[in-house]
């Protein structure tokens, strides 16, 4: 049985003094793709930014073996923050070959001929896959999305949902977004949070299908949010 690449139990989050993550418990085997799904305001991309160790929580975040502690985060750079350099200078960043910068396009279906672009030349689901693309050269075992595909049209968020099917062989996937339809169409695992609560916690399939919570049937009937 695969083995565990994160635990949480018993996570709270206070911001401002009011508690956005509520008494949240869950885990998550590797290669397995989970979705956080819930309306906005749920506290998802809280829970993300959490796990990131990027905001103060009580109670145990424990990637594999090892719990994770708060570390302000450094300022995060904007697309129109980023230097003037060509795609390929700035990959060039992380010390990487220029064939393994092609392997990377290549697995999320990118062109080479970007890697003489500035990124401000390329559309926002090239850049998408391209922030993809630059997790992917550090080869890790996890990855976590907030919302990758809510600024995209139909066609780039197919290319982005395809990625996610493929790479879910081989890395650990979290994804938080608000898309019921995208949750069933790529995930194993579905976490339905609401108001900071994980009101149910379950296979997809089986949380779509026969949830066991009234208040998720009718969320993903469509009778709230």
């Amino acid at each position: 049985m695969p083995e565990f690449v994160l635990r949480v139990k018993g996570l709270n989050v206070v911001r401002d003094g009011e508690e956005i993550i509520k008494d949240l418990s869950f885990e998550v085997r590797e290669k397995e793709t989970l979705i956080i799904l819930g309306p906005n305001g749920a506290g998802k991309s809280t829970l993300l930014r959490a796990l990131l160790g990027l905001l103060p929580y009580s109670g145990e975040i424990k990637w594999y073996t090892r719990s994770i502690s708060y570390l302000p985060p450094q300022e995060l750079f904007q697309r129109k923050d980023l230097p003037p350099l060509s795609i390929e200078e700035f990959f060039e960043f992380k010390n990487v070959s220029h064939e393994k910068i092609l392997n990377v396009f290549s697995a999320v279906g990118l062109d080479s001929s970007l890697l003489e672009r500035r990124f401000g030349a390329v559309s926002t689901g090239q850049f998408q896959r391209m922030l993809i693309a630059w997790a992917l050269v550090d080869e890790p075992k996890v990855l976590l999305f907030d919302e990758p595909t809510s600024a995209l049209d139909p066609i780039s968020t197919a290319k982005i949902e395809e990625l996610v099917v493929k790479l879910k062989t081989e890395i650990t996937i979290i994804i938080v977004t608000h898309n019921m339809q995208q949750a069933a169409r790529i995930s194993d695992w579905t976490g339905f949070l609401m108001l900071g609560e994980l009101v149910e916690f379950d296979r997809t399939d089986k949380i779509f299908t026969a949830p066991s919570k009234k208040l998720t049937e009718d969320y993903i009937t469509g009778r709230f949010g």
